[in-house]
C-alpha cells in the first residue's frame, strides 16, 4: 500500500501512528481512511480542526492540524485507519534523492558545493511567507533565487539539503530545471519538397478558404499567445494581426532561433508560397500576442541550443489577457495560449503543480502545451514538468507524411518517434492528444539561423514541428464558435473578476474545449512508435488519439451546419458535483432530464461521451468523478459506469445505441479532497454505415 510523496513510495503499511511527541514537532500529518470522505467526514474532520491539503493515493491524505490533542482524538473516528507524522525525509524528490545518494560527496569541500533548488511550501500552512523565507536562508548559506509567484528557488549547499527538510513548512525539494525547446531538433532536420504549384494541400489546413471549418470559422476575434523564441514582425503571414510582442529574457527584436515564427504560423498564419500557394495555419485570422522566452546564447550552459527563461504561468497569462488598444477600441483578451517547452526528468513536479494552480484561478484560459522532443531519450523520454500538468492540453505528435498503418481500408499515421510518452499513474494520463508534427509547411523569419537551408519559399520553410500549434488554433475556433452560436449561454460562474480586477466570463472554461477535442479524436491503436505497435486508446503514447476539428465542432454548431450528420444528436452541458454518491449526481436540465432521442430510422448510432473538469493542483488526482450512460428502450432502463482513477477526463465509447433510445448523462462524484467540482460534458450521436 505505497502512496506517492514527491515522487518517492512510502509503505503505508509501517507507518506509526501519531504520538504527543510527534504532533509537539509539527503540523502536517498523514491520514489514511477507510473509504472516500464525504460531507458529514469532512465536518467532523473541521471539528477536530484538521485541514485536507491533498490527496495521495490509497486513500490517504496530506492534512494540516490546528491542535495536537484534537488531531490524537481524530485518529479514533470510525473512517480513519492511522495517522501518522509527515515523512520528512520524503521531502526531498525522488530525482533529487537518488543523484544525491549516487553521488555522496568526496570531501567536506564538496559538500559545500552548491546547488539550485526549487522549494515548495505546504498550501494549508498559515506561516507568513516572510518567516518561512527567513528560516531557508538561515540554513547553509542559502541565496535566494527567485520567488513567488515565480518558483521558490535557492542556491544552497549541497551538505544542507536535509536540513531543510526540518523546517514545517517545506512540503518538497527539487532540482531546478530550465524549460527546454526542440529548437535544435527542427534545425537539424529541414525538408525541401514543395508541392505542385497552385495545389491546395499545402500548409496546415491544407485547404482552400472555408472548406472545412463550416460557416467561414477562421479565428476571428480569438487571439493566441505563442510563448517561444519570438516572431519575426514584419512577416506577410501576420500583417495587421500582431496584437502585441513583449520579452520576459535577456533577448528582444526578432526571432534569431526561427521556432516560434514557424510555430506561430502553424496556429494562425495566412500567407502564400513564392508559387503562388496558399499556407494557412488552422486560426488564420485570429490575432497574435508573442512572448519571446529566450535567455541570451552566452548565458546559457548549452551554447547554441535555446533556453527558455523560467516564468510563472500566471506572469504569462497576465501579459496577454488584457492588451490595450487605442481609442475607441476595447482592450484585446488572450484566452488561448501556445507554450513550446518543457522540462526533462522529475514527472509531475513543482512547475507542473504551479500551472495545474493557476489555471484553477483562470478557469477560462486554455493552455495548450508540447508533450516534448526526448522521445528518442529512453532515460529522459517521459512528460516531465509542465507538459506533466493535469489541466492542460498536453499534445503529443504524430507522422502524417509517412504511409503509416493500414486498417479497415484506412491508413493510420504513426507516431513521431521523438514526441515524448507519458505514465498511467499517478497523475493525469498524459498526452491528452496528438497532432501533426513532420513536414509541416510554415512560416520563417528573415533572420532564422537556419534560413538558408529552407530556400523551398519566401518566408516559409517545411520541418518537423512540436504539434500543439495545431491544436491551439483548434482551441481559438472553438472558441469563435461558441461565442458565434452561444453568446447567451448562462452559467453560475459568469462575471467573476480575474486576480487583477478585470472583469472576464468564467464560462467557457478551458475543460470544455478539452472535452470538446477528446471526444472526436481518431484512435491511432496499430500505428508505430519507435518501431512497437501501440494499443488502442487511451494510454501513455497517443492519449486519446488524433485531434479531428470539424467532429469536435459538432457538439457547438447548430444541426443545419451538422451536414451530414444533421439527424444526429451532438450538445454539450456543465455541471457541478457538490458531495460524493448518488445522491448528489449532477446534471443540466436539457442533457439529463429531458433526455436525447436517438433517431428512429432503423440504423445504429456511435455514441462519444466525454466530461472533463480542472483538478485541483497535486500529483494524483484529487477530485474524481464518474460518468453514468443511461439508456431507455421499449420501457427498459439500463446503466453504464465509466470511471478514472487517474486522469481529469473520461470518454464513454458505445458503438452502437439503438435507433429510438433515449440517452440521459449522469455525474457523480466519487471522492471529493475539494468541494464543489465544475465540470463540463459533450457528446455525438454518429450514424453507423
Amino acid at each position: 500500500m505505497a502512496v506517492p510523496i514527491n515522487s518517492n513510495d512510502y509503505d503505508m503499511t509501517k507507518a506509526k501512528p501519531l504520538t504527543a511527541s510527534d504532533a509537539a514537532q509539527t503540523h502536517f500529518v498523514l491520514m489514511q481512511c477507510s473509504r472516500p470522505l464525504n460531507a458529514d467526514d469532512d465536518k467532523q474532520l473541521l471539528a477536530k480542526k484538521i485541514h485536507i491539503e491533498a490527496y495521495l493515493d490509497e486513500e490517504t491524505y496530506t492534512c494540516y492540524f490546528e491542535q495536537a490533542d484534537l488531531v490524537l482524538e481524530a485518529a479514533k473516528l470510525t473512517f480513519v485507519k492511522i495517522i501518522t507524522a509527515f515523512p520528512t525525509a520524503l521531502k526531498i524528490r525522488a530525482e533529487l534523492l537518488g543523484d544525491l545518494q549516487a553521488n555522496p560527496p568526496a570531501s567536506a569541500a564538496q559538500n559545500k558545493t552548491t546547488r539550485r533548488v526549487v522549494i515548495t511550501l505546504h498550501s494549508e500552512d498559515p506561516t507568513p511567507y516572510a518567516d518561512v523565507k527567513r528560516k531557508v536562508l538561515a540554513v547553509g548559506n542559502a541565496k535566494m533565487v527567485s520567488e513567488p509567484p515565480d518558483n521558490f528557488v535557492i542556491e544552497i549547499e549541497q551538505g544542507a539539503l536535509s536540513a531543510l527538510t526540518a523546517i514545517d513548512s517545506i512540503v518538497s525539494i527539487g532540482d531546478e530545471r530550465l524549460p527546454e525547446t526542440g529548437v535544435e531538433w527542427s534545425r537539424s532536420i529541414l525538408y525541401g519538397n514543395l508541392p505542385p504549384r497552385g495545389s491546395p494541400m499545402l500548409g496546415v489546413v491544407s485547404v482552400a478558404p472555408n472548406i472545412i471549418w463550416p460557416e467561414g470559422l477562421d479565428g476571428t476575434g480569438q487571439v493566441i499567445t505563442v510563448a517561444d523564441t519570438g516572431i519575426d514582425p514584419d512577416h506577410p503571414a501576420f500583417t495587421g494581426r500582431l496584437a502585441c510582442k513583449t520579452s520576459v529574457g535577456s533577448m528582444s527584436g526578432g526571432d534569431d532561433f526561427g521556432h516560434g515564427t514557424h510555430v506561430a504560423g502553424c496556429a494562425l498564419g495566412n500567407g502564400t508560397t513564392r508559387d503562388g500557394c496558399f499556407v494557412r495555419g488552422i486560426a488564420h485570422n485570429a490575432q497574435l500576442a508573442s512572448i519571446q522566452l529566450l535567455i541570451n546564447t552566452a548565458e546559457s550552459e548549452l551554447p547554441g541550443r535555446a533556453r527558455f527563461v523560467p516564468t510563472s504561468p500566471k506572469t504569462l497569462i497576465d501579459l496577454t489577457l488584457h492588451i490595450p488598444r487605442p481609442p475607441p477600441y476595447s482592450p484585446l483578451g488572450s484566452y488561448v495560449h501556445n507554450w513550446s517547452f518543457y522540462q526533462s526528468l522529475g514527472g509531475y513536479d513543482e512547475t507542473a503543480k504551479r500551472l495545474d494552480l493557476c489555471l484553477e484561478n483562470y478557469p477560462d484560459v486554455t493552455i495548450c502545451i508540447c508533450a516534448g522532443n526526448n522521445g528518442k531519450e529512453a532515460e529522459k523520454w517521459l512528460i516531465s514538468g509542465s507538459p506533466a500538468a493535469k489541466n492542460a492540453i498536453t499534445v503529443g505528435g504524430c507522422d502524417t507524411s509517412s504511409k503509416g498503418y493500414r486498417a479497415g481500408g484506412k491508413t493510420i499515421p504513426n507516431l513521431a518517434d521523438f514526441s515524448s510518452r507519458g505514465k498511467e499513474k499517478p497523475g493525469a494520463l498524459k498526452p491528452d492528444v496528438v497532432a501533426p508534427a513532420v513536414e509541416i509547411l510554415s512560416a520563417a523569419p528573415k533572420n532564422a539561423e537556419f534560413q538558408e537551408a529552407a530556400t523551398i519559399a519566401i518566408g516559409m520553410r517545411l520541418v518537423p514541428v512540436l504539434p500543439l500549434p495545431m491544436v491551439a488554433g483548434c482551441v481559438a475556433i472553438l472558441r469563435q464558435a461558441f461565442f458565434k452560436h452561444h453568446a447567451t449561454y448562462q452559467d453560475p460562474a459568469i462575471a467573476e473578476k480575474s486576480p487583477a480586477g478585470i472583469d472576464r466570463f468564467l464560462w467557457p472554461r478551458s475543460d470544455l474545449f478539452k472535452a470538446l477535442l477528446i471526444n472526436s479524436t481518431i484512435d491511432l491503436q496499430g500505428a508505430q512508435y519507435q518501431g512497437d505497435r501501440i494499443s488502442a486508446a487511451p494510454n501513455a503514447y497517443q492519449g486519446h488519439g488524433l485531434v479531428q476539428l470539424p467532429a469536435a465542432l459538432r457538439p457547438l454548431l447548430p444541426p443545419a451546419a451538422n451536414a451530414p450528420a444533421a439527424n444526429a444528436p451532438a450538445g454539450f452541458a456543465n455541471g457541478v458535483v457538490l458531495d460524493i454518491g448518488p445522491a448528489n449526481r449532477a446534471s443540466r436540465p436539457a442533457i439529463g432530464h429531458a433526455g436525447i432521442a436517438v433517431p428512429n430510422d432503423g440504423h445504429t448510432y456511435r455514441l462519444a461521451a466525454t466530461i472533463a473538469w480542472i483538478d485541483p493542483a497535486e500529483t494524483t488526482l484529487q477530485n474524481s468523478l464518474q460518468l453514468v450512460v443511461c439508456r431507455t428502450l421499449a420501457g427498459k432502463d439500463t446503466e453504464q459506469t465509466y470511471k478514472s482513477k487517474y486522469t481529469n477526463v473520461i470518454k464513454a465509447i458505445i458503438p452502437a445505441v439503438p435507433a429510438g433510445a433515449a440517452l440521459r448523462f449522469l455525474v457523480e462524484g466519487v471522492r471529493l479532497t475539494k468541494k464543489p467540482q465544475w465540470f463540463s460534458l459533450v457528446y455525438t450521436l454518429t450514424r453507423n454505415p
